[in-house]
C-alpha cells in the first residue's frame, strides 16, 4: 500500500489527467492542430470502452478503474459506475440517474466518432 500523501497525489493527478482526456475527446476536433491528438485519444477511449468493454462490460474505462482503486485505498466508498457520474454528482452537485448519464455519455461519444470520421473523410477528399 502506498503512503497516504502519495495516494492523495495520485488521486489529484488522475482527476486532472481524466479531465484532460475528456476535454481532448470532446473539444479536440474543433481545432486543426489538435485533431491528430484527439483522434488518438478517441481511438484509445474506443479501445477501452468497446475492446476491453467486451470483457469487463461495455463502457469499461481502465483509467476510471485505476482511479477508483486509489479512491478505495483512500477510504472512499460507494463510488458510482462512471467517472462522468462522479464529476456530475460529487464535484458539480447534480444527481442524475446513472442510466441517463450513461445514455448522454454514449450519445456524445457516438457523435464525436461521427464528427471525427467525417472530418477524416473530408480531409482525405480535399487532399486528393
Amino acid at each position: 500500500m502506498l503512503p497516504q500523501w502519495l495516494l492523495v497525489l495520485c488521486d489529484h493527478g488522475l482527476m486532472m489527467f481524466h479531465l484532460v482526456i475528456i476535454g481532448i475527446n470532446v473539444l479536440g476536433w474543433i481545432w486543426l492542430r489538435t485533431r491528430p491528438l484527439q483522434r488518438w485519444v478517441l481511438l484509445l477511449t474506443t479501445l477501452s470502452w468497446v475492446g476491453l468493454g467486451a470483457f469487463y462490460g461495455l463502457g469499461y474505462c481502465f483509467l476510471t478503474d485505476w482511479h477508483w482503486s486509489v479512491k478505495r485505498q483512500l477510504g472512499e466508498r460507494a463510488l458510482p459506475p462512471s467517472y462522468i457520474q462522479y464529476i456530475l454528482h460529487n464535484k458539480l452537485g447534480f444527481n442524475f440517474p446513472d442510466y441517463w448519464v450513461d445514455v448522454g455519455t454514449g450519445t456524445v461519444f457516438v457523435l464525436l466518432l461521427l464528427i471525427t470520421v467525417g472530418q477524416m473523410f473530408r480531409s482525405r477528399r480535399s487532399a486528393a
